[in-house]
């Protein structure tokens, strides 16, 4: 008997010894499962999600670039992406929601006959329709800040967001954009800024001035030709004396009475009694007026007497609690 509970206690402490070894073999596998899904898992995976999500973001805002844009426009689009991470931090949310509203209807395609702030769409909607601040943001992008200071719409936008006169770096497109798209030049890259510029303030000043005075001092449209009088013939000469010396002759000291029209004896009678009706109204809503301001004169004396006797019922109360 002891032989055989020495046996059971032996296969008892084997079972449990086993039952260990497979706890232990399931937590290694399940660790080896854990790194090998965490070894799979490439960290820049997600930065790289974020990225794309980043730069889907941002297209919406500059959509009007793609593979078959020329290489000018295609630059303009990644200095207008890079200009927008950097300065958008600093918008008010205002700033922000003006601008996601307005940038993706502003077409910053560059051609071969748009290569100037003058010629491009962008500059022409500023000057005919009206500018706004995020139509100089894109300007100065693309043509840099002493171009667009040197516009006639500058002056008066700048007053608005005076932020405008701090420098920036220069236009992104050349003043070869011309030769460069007419070639078909695929590898052309804008050269690295060294400098900041600043807008013009000179022609700043100048744009000013010249609207005040045109405010103050109006130009004609046309310069009026001196007119040389045609002659007359002599006849016409002649019958135009004659009118005038009959007017002169003339007596105006007697003006003719004007006779106004008169009326029938029906017509008086009825507005005589139209008149009567009238005032017979008039006096019965003053009567009315009388007897409802005498009413509301009794009802006035009610009430303070009512206030009154509130008054001295408090001052009773207030005098047997011993207050």
């Amino acid at each position: 008997m002891a032989d055989m509970a020495g046996m059971d206690i032996t296969e008892n402490i084997e079972d449990i010894g086993d039952m260990e070894d497979m706890e232990d073999l399931e937590d290694k596998l399940s660790y080896n499962s854990e790194v090998s899904l965490i070894d799979c898992t490439n960290p820049n995976d997600r930065l790289r999600s974020i990225e794309d999500a980043v730069d889907l973001a941002i297209g919406h805002l500059f959509p009007w670039v793609n593979h078959c844009s020329n290489v000018i426009t295609r630059q303009v689009g990644k200095a207008l992406k890079r200009a927008y991470l950097e300065e958008s931090r600093s918008w008010s949310w205002e700033m922000s929601l003006e601008f996601r509203h307005t940038a993706p209807t502003l077409n910053f395609s560059v051609y071969a006959q748009t290569g100037s702030i003058t010629s491009h769409i962008i500059g022409r909607k500023a000057r005919n329709n009206g500018a706004a601040w995020v139509h100089f943001w894109f300007l100065r992008v693309m043509f840099g800040p002493r171009a667009c200071s040197r516009q006639l719409w500058f002056a008066d936008l700048v007053d608005k967001h005076p932020w405008m006169l701090d420098e920036a770096p220069g236009g992104v497109v050349p003043s070869n954009a011309y030769t460069i798209i007419k070639s078909g030049q695929e590898d052309w890259e804008p050269a690295t800024p060294t400098t900041m510029e600043r807008p013009d303030a000179l022609a700043v000043a100048r744009a000013k001035r010249e609207a005040a005075e045109s405010t103050s001092n109006p130009r004609p449209s046309k310069t009026p030709r001196a007119s040389t009088p045609t002659p007359q013939p002599q006849e016409e000469t002649a019958v135009e004396a004659d009118i005038w010396a009959q007017l002169d002759a003339a007596d105006f000291s007697e003006v003719p009475n004007a006779r106004i029209p008169s009326k029938t004896d029906e017509e008086l009678q009825g507005l005589k009694a139209k008149h009567e009706a009238l005032q017979l109204a008039h006096e019965t809503l003053w009567e009315k007026h009388k007897a409802l301001e005498e009413k509301y004169r009794k009802q006035e004396e009610k009430l303070e007497k009512l206030c009154t006797g509130l008054v001295q019922l408090g001052n009773l109360v207030k005098h047997q609690n011993g207050v």
